[in-house]
Formats: structure tokens, sequence, C-alpha cells
């Protein structure tokens, strides 16, 4: 994905995706075995919610940027074989 500038609106809490994938998984595996009351499934279903769309938008978002030399991956210099 590209862009033809760079955006500092970045989300506040900015993760590795593998890290959050397991932490998704670890929240399911909770879910599924049902030893929290209730209210705690609903917040560890919102938790998980949550980051299952922080997952989703980061799949959306721009990596490069257009500049006159080509694409440039956003914060990194001008590479020549990105192109």
């Amino acid at each position: 994905m590209d862009v033809n500038e760079e955006s500092d609106d970045c989300p506040s809490l900015t993760r590795d995706s593998e890290t959050l994938r397991e932490y998704c998984a670890s929240l399911t595996m909770l879910l599924l075995n049902q030893q929290g009351s209730l209210e705690e499934q609903e917040n560890i279903a919102g938790m998980l919610f949550e980051m299952v769309t922080l997952l989703a938008e980061d799949l959306k978002t721009p990596r490069f940027v257009r500049s006159g030399t080509g694409l440039t991956m956003m914060g990194k210099e001008t590479a020549s074989f990105v192109h």
C-alpha cells in the first residue's frame, strides 16, 4: 500500500502484528475455557474485538510514500531497489 504524502496520525498503540495475534489467540482460549464470570468474559470479548480491529487496521495502513525517486518506505531513506 502507498500514499502520496506521509501522515503522522498513527494509532497510539503500536504493536508488532505477531504479538497482537498471539494476544488474540490467548484471549480466544480464555473465552473458550469459560472459566471466568460472565462480566469477565464480556470484558475479554471486548478486548479481543479491539485487538482484531487493530490488526485489521494495520493491514490497511500504508507502508510506502510516493516520492520523486519512486516509492519510499515510511520513516526510511529512499532505496533504489524499491520501485
